[in-house]
């Protein structure tokens, strides 16, 4: 029988394995995790369920929840009254009204998002969407338009899909709103933004994106929430952001699964 799994193990790809798993429902979870044990998606210790942590990696994720700045989101050590702004917020303030992510970027969100992102895990989203869908209930209230921030179509053809757009549909489906995953799009191939500065960062997304002429029609008035996987200098979502104030939209805010925290904001 061992022979038997190994040799399905080798021939079935987790593309398919994830397909038939659906298939076979609830009984044949029981059958495929017997051949696929459940392991963290950090670690590889086993597990009861799949696409999720252990207990000791749960550990070291750090969660954002106040104080933090009402604008940015940033965490701070201790409480400086509800009004306060953080030195970044004051001296560049952002596009969007308001910032939130569930952690802080580390070895364990890295890990997540890199699977999510480039290692062809799609699945990913639905276990980073449950924890984004408890930690921004405020902010996901009173029905706003869900907008990933989009890919260029040549990056999108290369990753096979968009992460963001991933965790978007996940959270709607959750929560029950409205995801436009057309509504912006990147009209501009960019470089990528990993080991730029934040003046870099900021020139090199400008102008890339757009909104789409066939959904300007939709209600000015009602609020979007930018959807990310993760928040560095918010260059990127503050160009998103500009492309949707052009289109005449005011009420805006951005999520993010986790976000980078310089020191200097986060004394702990």
């Amino acid at each position: 029988m061992q022979i038997l799994f190994m040799k399905l193990e080798a021939i079935i790809d987790k593309e398919l394995f994830l397909q038939i798993k659906k298939l076979l429902g609830k009984a044949g979870n029981g059958l495929l995790d017997f051949i696929y044990p459940p392991i963290c998606v950090h670690c590889s210790t086993p597990i009861i369920k799949a696409d999720g942590l252990c207990a000791k990696c749960w550990k070291e994720l750090i969660p954002i929840s106040e104080p933090l700045c009402p604008v940015l989101g940033l965490p701070f050590a201790v409480s400086l009254g509800s009004s306060v702004l953080s030195a970044q917020a004051i001296a560049n303030p952002p596009e969007f009204d308001r910032a939130r992510s569930a952690f802080i970027y580390n070895d364990i969100t890295h890990s997540i998002i890199s699977k999510l992102k480039y290692g062809d895990r799609p699945e990913m989203a639905t276990f980073c969407a449950k924890i984004m869908a408890g930690a921004f209930a405020e902010i996901l209230e009173d029905s706003p338009i869900l907008v990933p921030v989009p890919l260029h179509p040549k990056r999108q053809r290369q990753r096979r899909y968009n992460q963001s757009t991933q965790l978007a549909k996940e959270l709607g489906l959750l929560k029950g709103v409205k995801v436009a995953p057309m509504m912006v799009a990147r009209v501009r191939e960019t470089k990528q933004q990993v080991g730029l500065s934040a003046k870099m960062r900021e020139k090199n997304v400008e102008g890339a994106f757009k909104v789409v002429s066939d959904l300007i029609e939709m209600n000015i008035e009602q609020r979007i929430v930018i959807v990310d996987d993760v928040m560095t200098t918010g260059a990127t979502l503050n160009a998103v952001t500009k492309a949707l104030k052009k289109a005449g939209y005011k009420k805006i805010d951005v999520i993010s699964f986790a976000r980078v925290v310089n020191g200097g904001e986060y004394i702990i």
